[in-house]
C-alpha cells in the first residue's frame, strides 16, 4: 500500500456462517495527493488490464483478492464482475 493514502478503521462487518464481527479495514484518503478520483468503468478495466508492479500484474492481485472474499463468506459482486470483464480479453502490457 502507498504509505498515507489509506486510513486503517474497525468496522461492522457480516460474515456468512459466523454473523456480525468487527473487522480491521483500510480506507481511501481521498485529500492523499495520489488518490485518483473516479474512474468510468472501462477506465478501471484498462487499468486492471495493464497494472502491473515490483509484486505483479494487478489483474493476479484483483483474482486473489476476489476469491479469498469469496473463501471467507464475504463475496463482492462488483469487484468480481470487474475482474471478469478485464480477463475477457488479453492483458495489455505496460510500454
Amino acid at each position: 500500500m502507498v504509505p498515507g493514502a489509506y486510513r486503517p478503521a474497525i468496522l461492522p462487518a457480516h460474515v456468512a456462517g459466523v454473523g456480525r464481527l468487527d473487522a480491521l479495514a483500510f480506507l481511501v484518503r481521498r485529500d492523499h495527493p495520489q488518490y485518483c478520483g473516479r474512474y468510468d468503468r472501462d477506465a478501471i478495466i484498462a487499468l486492471m488490464r495493464r497494472g502491473e508492479g515490483a509484486k505483479g500484474r494487478c489483474l493476479d492481485y484483483v483474482r486473489q483478492t476476489v476469491e479469498h472474499l469469496d473463501a471467507s463468506g464475504a463475496p463482492d459482486r462488483h469487484l468480481a464482475a470487474l475482474l471478469r470483464d478485464a480477463q475477457a480479453h488479453p492483458p495489455e502490457r505496460n510500454r
